[in-house]
């Protein structure tokens, strides 16, 4: 789940969001873009959008700063 107050401050769109929660749930790029309907590509854009946004460089990095800062559940 996805919490407002700091997804705000971090200011991902809805689909990072997405995207960031399937990674978080173990989803590969290619299984994240399959549930969420997009192509691989288009979820590995949204991926380096969301490491620059939260200054991160790798997925764990990401995962763990999304769960630490309550911006996933």
């Amino acid at each position: 789940m996805i919490t407002t107050s700091t997804a705000k401050r971090v200011n991902l769109t809805n689909r990072e969001k997405q995207v960031l929660q399937a990674i978080a749930d173990g989803k590969s790029f290619h299984g994240a873009a399959r549930e969420l309907g997009m192509a691989y590509e288009t979820v590995h854009s949204h991926t380096r959008n969301i490491y620059r946004k939260l200054k991160v460089r790798s997925r764990m990095e990401a995962i763990i700063f999304a769960y630490k800062e309550k911006v996933i559940e």
